[in-house]
């Protein structure tokens, strides 16, 4: 990859960020994350990255979560018809 290349990659993924926090800086502080079944080493490490976006973390389940972070497989829902 030349020079040029990487730096075109660079400025593309710079601007893909500043798209990101345009659309979720102001809803995310009103995120509130559950962490499921991750390990101890992964929610100290989510959990202040989530912070810093501005969302909070729920150590239990309640009404108040409004994004499920787990490592739990998720059955498909199929459509009956």
């Amino acid at each position: 990859m030349s020079r040029e290349e990487r730096y075109q990659r660079e400025q593309q993924k710079a601007q893909s960020q500043r798209q990101w926090k345009v659309a979720f800086g102001r809803a995310f502080p009103k995120f509130v994350f559950y962490l499921d079944g991750l390990d101890e080493a992964q929610t100290r490490t989510f959990s202040p990255q989530i912070a810093q976006l501005g969302a909070s973390v729920e150590d239990f389940f309640s009404r108040s979560v409004t994004h499920v972070v787990t490592t739990r497989s998720i059955p498909l829902v199929r459509d009956e018809k």
